[in-house]
């Protein structure tokens, strides 16, 4: 690689992180519009192998979370000093505790400048506090720092990224002027030359090996000698196909039932003997409690969406293992007994290695794959009886159309609790990705961008209309990612999670503060961007709407409009009707 002379020290010094960066695997950089970060958004511009630029910092770093949820690679976010940091908040609270890797590079006023009432500053070094991997406040660009120091710094915070646990990690930059990229003298070009053998290679300046844990011998043993027990398998969100893959080998191995969550990409896979996909809908009846009583379980992966299943999960008081990469302690109900930090997809096949021959009672599985059937089929009638458009059906339809290779992102709040109780499995089951390590309905169509863009794939996102209204400024992220997103919005005119709560019992107040009505529809926002809308009426034309909008290949606006006292009689029908196929049972 050959050097151009810099204009001058700044944009020097930025053409180094950025290159850097870009070495170490950072495939795209998100950009907010700002002054005092030029020297750091020109860089990118010129040697990022690509960037997305959006005015809105907010719904930028959750679209920066949602491309590096896709490519399991850190995203890099370049924001101006102040406020704009202070924006990125609720995207690093979700990367840590969800485990994402992202980069923060926030540029800063120079040290003269802090605490002196200067526009646009505030104390940003520390700003996220424990919630990023690591922080450094660099200095501003000076040919007295050593080229050497600034890439092993880069290195460092990438390798804290990427590491055990991922998550974000934050780097103040200083800068004085210039901003711009004007002429100066100012010996930037021998500053460069300090480190001619980085410029020589194509590498990083550091190469770093990290070795992967196994567990020890004995812990594997011990868990072993469960396989010939009633035990069950809980799959937590797992992000890689060898987890997922794993995970039901394990299954078989011992005769052990599979219990998927959404996010764990087993739940809607027809094909993956073993998996009982419909397991909240079977823990409604008393059979469950009665006689699926497991002797042990093994959590393979992140947390569990259902309320109901952990709630289940927490009343066995069995021998419990959680196996994961991530050191986070995953234990609300203080009930895990063995804890694995480990490649879960590496410890398994210790354990079924370790195990032998040994297996689960004859029948024990079995009886939990009748029930699950018959549960599905008692799904499909109920869909059938009815062309009613109901929240229940909107997921159980895109979960059935979704075609093959099409992400799916599903909103926090009841989205992502209807997809997990009432999609429906098939073949070649699409990516389910959902925000839920704060769970928070801020940045959710913001994340489903970036997620596309990181796939370079179309996406379908099912929304809720306070979640929109909340991210309405990520629909001109919607507008220009040039990839397909389709936005489902469920508008129940409110807060409809509520209504499932028990504060819905005491009415005053409760449309104020809790049910909140908007009376808005969606019709005009996509107009504003220009976005196709939809406002179908049934089932049917729900179906017609979305399979035209998939077959299209454009990004549009489905509006299901829905009333939230009928969505809670509704969902209250379908749970008795499916508990009484249960206990019949």
């Amino acid at each position: 690689m050959t050097t151009r002379k810099p204009a001058n020290l700044n944009m020097a010094w930025s053409e180094l992180m950025v290159r850097e960066l870009t070495r170490l695997g950072a495939g795209r950089f998100f950009i907010a519009p700002g002054s005092r970060s030029s020297p750091l958004a020109l860089a990118a511009a010129d040697h990022a192998a690509a960037i997305t630029v959006h005015h809105d910092e907010r719904g930028l770093g959750f679209a920066a979370l949602g491309w590096a949820r896709a490519t399991g690679r850190p995203a890099v976010v370049i924001t101006t000093s102040g406020s704009a940091v202070a924006n990125l908040w609720p995207s690093v609270c979700e990367a840590h505790l969800d485990g994402i890797p992202l980069i923060l590079l926030t540029a800063d006023r120079p040290p003269e400048l802090r605490d002196t009432g200067a526009n646009q500053t505030m104390p940003q070094p520390g700003l996220f506090g424990h919630y990023v991997r690591w922080q450094m406040d660099l200095p501003c660009p000076d040919v007295k720092v050593p080229a050497s120091y600034l890439l092993s710094t880069i290195d460092e915070a990438y390798a804290r990224a990427v590491g055990e646990p991922a998550g974000p990690v934050h780097l103040n930059q200083m800068f004085r002027e210039p901003l711009a990229p004007v002429r100066v003298r100012d010996g930037s070009a021998a500053w460069q030359q300090t480190v001619a053998r980085w410029w020589r290679q194509d590498t990083s300046w550091q190469i770093r090996v990290v070795g992967k844990r196994s567990p020890e011998r004995r812990a594997v043993n011990d868990v072993a000698a469960w396989a010939k027990r009633r035990g069950i398998i809980v799959a937590g969100s797992l992000a890689l196909s060898d987890d997922r893959a794993a995970v039901c080998q394990l299954g078989d191995a011992w005769g052990w039932p599979v219990l998927p969550d959404v996010r764990s990409g087993l739940r809607l896979d027809m094909e993956k003997h073993g998996v009982v996909s419909m397991i909240d809908q079977l823990l409604l009846g008393d059979h469950a409690t009665n006689q699926l009583r497991p002797d042990c379980i093994v959590h393979v992966g992140g947390r569990l969406s259902s309320k109901r299943l952990n709630s289940w999960l927490a009343e066995a008081k069995v021998p419990y293992l959680h196996l994961s990469d991530h050191p986070d302690r995953l234990d609300p109900y203080g009930v895990v007994t063995d804890r694995w930090v480990v490649s879960p997809a590496k410890a398994i096949a210790s354990l079924i290695k370790a195990s032998g021959k040994g297996k689960a009672p004859a029948g024990w599985r079995k009886r939990w794959m009748e029930l699950h059937h018959r549960l599905e089929t008692a799904w499909r009638e109920l869909l059938a009886e009815s062309d009613g458009l109901t929240e229940p059906a909107v997921a159980a339809s895109v979960s059935d159309l979704i075609p093959a290779g099409h992400g799916l992102f599903v909103a926090s709040s009841m989205p992502v609790r209807d997809l997990d109780m009432y999609g429906l499995s098939r073949r070649s089951p699409p990516e389910v990705v959902a925000n839920r390590g704060v769970s928070g309905i801020d940045g959710n169509l913001a994340t489903a961008c970036g997620f596309a863009l990181g796939r370079a794939a179309p996406v379908t996102v099912v929304i809720g209309d306070v979640a929109l209204l909340h991210d309405l400024n990520s629909l001109g992220l919607v507008a220009m990612t040039g990839v397909p997103v389709v936005v489902v919005v469920i508008n129940n005119d409110g807060g409809g999670i509520f209504s499932f709560l028990p504060v819905s019992k005491t009415p005053r107040h409760f449309e104020t503060c809790f049910g909140t009505p908007h009376g808005r529809s969606f019709r005009h926002a996509a107009a504003l961007y220009d976005l196709p809308y939809m406002n179908p009426e049934t089932a049917a034309a729900f179906r017609e709407a979305y399979y035209e909008a998939v077959q299209r290949g454009v990004s549009c606006i489905i509006e299901v409009r829905t009333e939230r006292a009928a969505n809670l009689r509704e969902h209250r029908r379908i749970q008795n009707r499916l508990a009484a196929v249960i206990n019949h049972a």
